[in-house]
């Protein structure tokens, strides 16, 4: 976000957004497909997925999609 901001002029200097500006509204649901075997959960509720090869993808995904909007 910090850097689409300085290419279109939106921030000027060192400027920049932090996380909670970003964060703050967001909302967004992913399904992903995991083998059983690989499988991790923060916690027992399982409300938030801990599997670290998941993640790294995950991010990728997310990040290049919100560059590109």
């Amino acid at each position: 976000m910090n850097a689409f901001a300085h290419r279109e002029g939106t921030l000027k200097g060192n400027n920049s957004f932090e996380l909670s500006d970003i964060l703050e509204g967001l909302t967004c649901i992913i399904s992903v497909k995991i083998p059983e075997n690989i499988l991790e959960f923060v916690s027992q509720t399982k409300e938030k997925l801990g599997t670290p090869e998941a993640k790294q993808v995950v991010e990728e995904v997310v990040s290049l999609y919100l560059e590109t909007w």
